[in-house]
């Protein structure tokens, strides 16, 4: 909600844009958050709104399914 924020993470996506680096958007936990990350261009995001943090063993059989 915060506006400045939103200013900060729009700015270090961008900046790591131009350096040619992938960004990696951590601990999304809402849609809302989801939402804002993809209209910034955020291409990688992870967190409780997709998974809980699991085993290697856990994330091979999610893969398998």
């Amino acid at each position: 909600d915060d506006k400045s924020d939103e200013a900060l993470v729009k700015s270090i996506i961008s900046i790591s844009k131009n350096l040619g680096l992938s960004v990696v958007a951590e601990g999304v936990e809402t849609k809302e958050q989801l939402q804002i990350l993809k209209q910034f261009h955020c291409k990688y995001v992870q967190g409780y709104l997709f998974s809980k943090p699991v085993s290697a063993l856990e994330f091979e059989n999610l893969l398998c399914q």
